[in-house]
């Protein structure tokens, strides 16, 4: 598919360009420099052409040394080298800097098409056009089309500074543009948020997976600000992860970024279909991580637990586990069979069996039972702890039918909804789940009073 990154400098428009491009709020943008720092991709388009849109992060000094701003550099290099396309930033309000100058020649040497835009215009194409300096095609890449990304203004002449591009690309790559289009129109079968606090090796994971640098790693506590999506493929299955910001406490969050950040975090949890909860070995059971697990069984979500950087553990790590399973069972009895184990995100060791474990989880999650199989089991439950009578009469388990998956959830129909609701319910609950083999996924079921609708009409 045809791809277009975003480049410039910090604080020129970026992010705020892909989400127009994108059509949605993607990225998170604010008047702070610097808020992209992992490049992060979407699908786009303008006019009839769609692409692959890349936001990168803005252009720091490639030379520092093993710095922050030097690892968001790479990762904007290799976006650029994936793309075929370039959209150089540059601030019309602020003009050309010693940074556009420096980056403009880093960029020529890429050899990648390159098209100059100008942001922040709120004047017209002309008046724009007419105020060029040279210093603009001093860049070496001809005069630049203004916009305003905030206002959406000038798409149209940039549009009509892709389109030859794209032609070109059609052209060259037309043969393998069909198999590319249907792999791209399969989307992911599952989708998979890795959530946890800050530092607690999100991002390290991620890469781990994948088996590249695809995302910035470093001992700073909060680098990933926006939720990244990425396509995996796992034993067939096509899987897409999202890598998150580190979620602190609410009344530990006072910027308005970190705010931002914890909102996008969130809402990518409520896309997914199984969260990866990573919990820090040296620091178990924070309040944070127990408010992050209610979140997921709250969402509906299916959750494993991976104790990240296990093997810095001292002593016995399967005693220590199994301390981690107990008071994690106790805190969380609707999820008391979900998958607990420990990794190392850096060294890759469980990664494998971590992925497994989503799979399995996931397959529970979507499961449907035949309303048949769920009334046999239902009187076998019946039989070994009948509920409790009401005002000295029986109380009658009538039926139970699956309403809903993604999670499984039942209705039980009762003559007494009172007598069933509380422990009798949690009882059927917890035993439907050891007989269909439901342990890893939050199970719901909800009591109603109706007559038997498979008994004869009077």
């Amino acid at each position: 598919m045809f791809k277009i990154a975003i480049i410039g400098r910090p604080n020129v428009g970026k992010s705020t360009l892909f989400n127009k491009l994108v059509g949605k709020a993607f990225a998170i943008t604010d008047d702070l420099p610097g808020v992209t720092r992992d490049r992060k991709e979407a699908y786009a388009q303008i006019g009839p052409i769609q692409f692959l849109a890349i936001d990168t992060a803005g252009l720091e000094n490639e030379n520092a040394n093993d710095s922050l701003e030097k690892r968001m550099f790479e990762q904007t290099a290799l976006g650029v080298d994936d793309a075929d396309l370039c959209l150089f930033v540059v601030d019309a309000k602020s003009g050309v800097t010693n940074k556009d100058f420096y980056f403009a020649q880093w960029l020529r040497k890429q050899e990648k098409k390159v098209v100059l835009v100008a942001n922040k215009c709120e004047n017209s194409q002309a008046d724009a056009e007419n105020s060029w300096g040279t210093e603009y095609f001093r860049l070496g890449f001809g005069a630049p089309i203004g916009i305003s990304a905030e206002h959406k203004l000038g798409f149209g002449d940039l549009y009509e500074k892709i389109e030859p591009h794209y032609e070109e690309y059609e052209k060259n790559f037309s043969h393998l543009q069909s198999a590319q289009d249907e792999a791209d129109s399969e989307n992911a079968d599952l989708q998979v948020a890795i959530i946890g606090r800050p530092n607690a090796g999100k991002s390290t994971l991620l890469n781990q997976i994948l088996g590249e640098e695809r995302l910035i790693t470093g001992p700073e506590a909060g680098i990933t600000r926006d939720s990244i999506a990425i396509d995996h493929t796992y034993r067939g299955k096509k899987i897409r992860f999202i890598d998150t910001a580190g979620i602190r406490k609410k009344t530990q969050i006072t910027k308005k970024l970190e705010k931002l950040s914890t909102a996008d975090s969130l809402r990518a949890l409520r896309f997914a279909q199984v969260a990866i909860l990573l919990l820090d070995a040296n620091s178990l059971l924070d309040h944070q991580d127990m408010a992050l697990a209610g979140e997921v069984l709250k969402e509906g979500r299916a959750i494993v637990f991976a104790i990240n950087k296990i093997d810095m553990v001292k002593g016995d790590k399967e005693v220590f586990l199994r301390k981690v399973r107990v008071q994690l069972q106790q805190l969380f009895a609707e999820v008391d069979g979900a998958a607990i184990l420990g990794i190392s995100a850096k060294s890759g060791y469980h990664v494998e069996n971590l992925l497994d474990f989503v799979l399995k989880s996931y397959e529970q999650w979507q499961k449907h039972i035949a309303t048949n199989k769920l009334n046999d089991w239902l009187r076998v439950a019946e039989a070994n702890h009948a509920p409790k009578m009401m005002k000295g009469k029986v109380t009658k388990l009538k039926y139970i039918t699956q309403i809903k998956k993604r999670p499984p959830t039942f209705a039980v129909f009762t003559n007494h909804i009172k007598a069933v609701e509380g422990d009798y319910q949690r009882y059927l609950v917890n035993a439907l789940r050891q007989n269909f083999g439901l342990e890893m996924t939050p199970v719901r079921m909800v009591v109603r009073k109706s007559e038997n609708p498979f008994a004869p009409k009077k």
